[in-house]
């Protein structure tokens, strides 16, 4: 579950593009761009609260979660566990 950002996207999407740059000799894979936070995975879901899971994000469609400042962004691993994603940084940049 993600929350989209309105303001500031072109922002955030040129950092994305000079890290996508600068990183193209790795062959990442680059996916389309969207602005968010993620908020939370859902690993299960049972689709007969379907009908509830919706309405209650409908709520928040219009729902202003206020202004976030970026001062740094993260590099980070990811390994999938059984038990879950294992999240290791591997480098920190802070924005000056």
């Amino acid at each position: 579950m993600w929350i989209g950002a309105r303001e500031g996207t072109e922002e955030v999407k040129d950092i994305y593009n000079k890290i996508n740059y600068k990183l193209k000799s790795f062959n990442f894979k680059k996916e389309k761009f969207k602005s968010h936070i993620t908020i939370s995975r859902v690993k299960y879901f049972d689709y007969s609260d379907r009908s509830k899971f919706i309405k209650l994000m409908n709520d928040f469609n219009e729902k202003d979660f206020g202004t976030l400042n970026i001062s740094s962004f993260q590099f980070k691993k990811s390994k999938l566990t059984p038990k879950g994603p294992i999240y290791t940084n591997i480098k920190e940049i802070t924005m000056d």
